[in-house]
């Protein structure tokens, strides 16, 4: 999978499959959060695609991939991992 529009919807059908999660559009950018608490946030400035992810027990893994670092504002430090995917960019999300 290379597309960022087909990453970016497999990505939002996942997180939605989720009990109690809701999508809201804080900062002109998509939250994903259950009780309040977001654990995914998704850029909206095509072509590339950004996401953050909070991954308190395999950031350290996802880190290993070639698209990913820490999270800025401090976040890389609470689990959150940042990927950037550009178009025609080899990319998988199996882990």
């Amino acid at each position: 999978m290379n597309n960022p529009e087909s990453i970016r919807h497999f990505i939002r059908v996942l997180a939605l499959s989720y009990p109690d999660v809701v999508e809201e559009f804080p900062w002109g950018n998509v939250a994903f959060k259950i009780r309040k608490k977001a654990f995914l946030f998704m850029g909206s400035e095509p072509p590339d695609l950004t996401f953050s992810v909070k991954l308190p027990n395999t950031g350290e893994l996802a880190l290993g991939l070639p698209f990913t670092e820490p999270a800025p504002y401090g976040l890389g430090k609470h689990g959150w991992v940042l990927a950037r995917i550009a178009p025609g960019e080899e990319t998988s999300l199996d882990m």
